[in-house]
């Protein structure tokens, strides 16, 4: 799971948002010299994106999703997705120090292959539908924490329908964002801040990686193919990495009597969202600043330079010269959104900054840009089957996007002073 926290909605949404110059964005010249050869392609590739990526896209995106649900049901699925859904969430919630199939190895077919109560191949019968070992490392942590999976069953056969049902019918980006928050994210992370301190991550790092479940089973063909496939998984960045970003978003919000931030960020969310819907939106007449309509000529400039830049160079210099680039795009796009003269009060009075700020303190003392690097070192070698060294962009450049994303230095001093004042009170309070 990634960190969800506005800065993080920013990075992500920016690559659909509409600036002003969108409507002659075809027109439009990329004028430095570097990246002349491939701007027309660029140019129509971010114009396609732009335009793709409204508001309208929800109900393309959702169209004829209703055939899956059915209100006489339990779960509110169509009666077979009951059916199977109901099975599985039965699977794991049985207590795994009952469960007879973990001391006997499971019937075969003739032929050699499992039989199925199903009728699609495999057979959640004869085994844990995650497998004895996942179920037998969160059974260890005890308590409602090792029932952890049995609670993401009955969370997805009684209450999933609901909100995928709420989903199918958002015509913005504020509805999608409030059902996903309200009804999927903040469920998850009630549960994650519970078990976090109790290792969760960890008995779920080796859930996975020592798998011997059905599931596996039947989507691999074997246990064997399954651990040949994610041999090469740098499972302890991975486990670091999620265990770094829960744990920010578990941290205790100074300003809202110690809630953890996680419910402060779901606000945060459809907050921005509003701002994304604002920036689609013709005839919004509401200040710029609740839009990010000022971020349509520093987007562009990042989206040019990286796509630009030779990536398959094997010359350290350039792609070290590369990553400086982007890195400086970043930068210039966090000016841009922070330090536009007015704003500043808007982002203040509209998102919680305190939470903002010891999240990102908490992810740069507990060093996440070392794993981001490592998984990226070992996702790219991968991709280009070990034929391609990662040179990537260095630890100390991802630190520094993160340090400068917390400090929110405006050079214009009486912007700055804003933020600094809110991170004074912010101090005070904890």
């Amino acid at each position: 799971m990634a960190l969800i926290k506005p800065w993080l909605l920013l990075a992500i949404i920016c690559i659909i948002v509409q600036s002003e110059e969108i409507s002659a964005i075809e027109n439009v010249t990329y004028i430095e010299s570097e990246y002349e050869e491939e701007s027309n392609y660029q140019d129509q590739l971010y114009s396609d994106i732009l335009s793709n990526l409204g508001p309208d896209m929800f109900t393309t995106a959702f169209q004829g999703m209703e055939a899956i649900f059915d209100d006489s049901t339990t779960s509110g699925y169509s009666s077979a997705a009951d059916l199977y859904i109901k099975m599985f969430m039965e699977d794991l919630c049985k207590p795994y120090e009952d469960d007879e199939r973990c001391e006997a190895t499971g019937k075969q077919d003739v032929d050699g292959t499992q039989s199925s109560p199903f009728g699609f191949g495999g057979s959640a019968m004869s085994k844990p539908l995650l497998g004895c070992n996942c179920m037998a490392e969160l059974s260890k942590i005890g308590g409602p924490c090792g029932n952890f999976a049995c609670s993401v069953g009955r969370f997805v056969y009684y209450q999933s329908a609901v909100g995928l049902k709420k989903l199918s019918k958002s015509k913005s980006y504020e509805q999608f964002f409030s059902v996903v928050m309200k009804d999927f994210y903040k469920p998850l992370m009630d549960i994650m801040c519970k078990c976090h301190k109790k290792n969760l991550i960890g008995a779920i790092r080796k859930c996975v990686q020592n798998n011997d479940g059905w599931l596996v089973d039947y989507m691999f063909g074997s246990i064997e193919s399954y651990q040949r496939a994610i041999s090469e998984i740098n499972f302890k960045s991975i486990e670091r990495l999620l265990n770094t970003v829960v744990g920010a978003q578990c941290v205790e919000d100074p300003r809202r009597d110690n809630k953890q931030c996680y419910k402060s960020i779901s606000s945060d969310m459809v907050t921005m969202a509003k701002w994304l819907d604002n920036t689609f939106d013709d005839d919004f007449k509401g200040s710029e600043c609740k839009t990010f309509k000022r971020l349509g000529k520093p987007l562009r400039q990042l989206f040019m330079t990286f796509f630009s830049q030779n990536w398959e160079t094997e010359k350290p210099s350039e792609y070290k010269r590369n990553s400086k680039l982007v890195a400086s795009r970043i930068e210039r796009m966090m000016d841009t959104f922070y330090c536009k003269k007015r704003c500043a009060s808007t982002i203040v009075k509209s998102l919680n900054g305190c939470c903002n700020y010891v999240m990102m303190d908490y992810l740069i003392e507990k060093e996440v840009h070392k794993d981001i690097i490592a998984i990226s070192k070992d996702f790219f070698e991968a991709a280009t089957s070990g034929g391609m060294q990662f040179y990537g962009m260095k630890e100390n450049m991802i630190k520094g996007l993160m340090v400068k994303a917390n400090s929110r230095k405006c050079k214009n001093t009486k912007i700055a002073s804003i933020y600094q004042k809110e991170k004074d009170q912010c101090s005070m309070e904890e």
